[in-house]
């Protein structure tokens, strides 16, 4: 029985052209449920963001300090001021009870923004904790104060 040879330049009747098109697509569909699984469970999320702070170290009682966050980011995602909402400082005198306080002034630049608190120390109060809990890319985010603030 002769050994018959196949025709490698046709699948199933397809034409050489029609062949690498289905190659190309599969390849293609691959590459991107590759691309959605590494999206989905990386946790990849387009750029990135960081938080900046300053405090004073002392405030005597009854002055007032600022306190300083700056928000930045970089890479895709759209501006510094459209990605950073709803940035609030809560501040705990002695332990008692957070207070909200919003920002007495908001800079905004190329690669991130700059909220400016006010704060003041009560008389007998002896020490400040802060925090700052804000919106990232829709998701509520929480950062802890640097340091206590100590008041004189």
């Amino acid at each position: 029985m002769p050994v018959r040879r196949m025709d490698t330049r046709r699948i199933a009747g397809m034409s050489t052209l029609a062949t690498l098109f289905i190659l190309l697509l599969a390849a293609a569909l691959l590459a991107a449920g590759a691309w959605g699984i590494f999206y989905r469970h990386a946790g990849y999320a387009p750029g990135a963001g960081a938080a900046y702070q300053a405090a004073p170290d002392r405030l005597a009682a009854g002055e007032r300090g600022t306190i300083t966050l700056r928000l930045a980011t970089w890479g895709a995602g759209g501006a510094p001021v459209e990605r950073y909402r709803d940035v609030v400082l809560h501040v705990r005198a002695d332990g008692r009870p957070w207070r909200s306080v919003l920002p007495s002034s908001v800079t905004h630049g190329a690669d991130g923004v700059t909220y400016v608190f006010t704060v003041q120390a009560g008389q007998g109060t002896s020490a400040l904790a802060y925090r700052f809990t804000f919106e990232f890319d829709g998701q509520p985010r929480s950062v802890a104060g640097m340091k206590t603030i100590h008041v004189d």
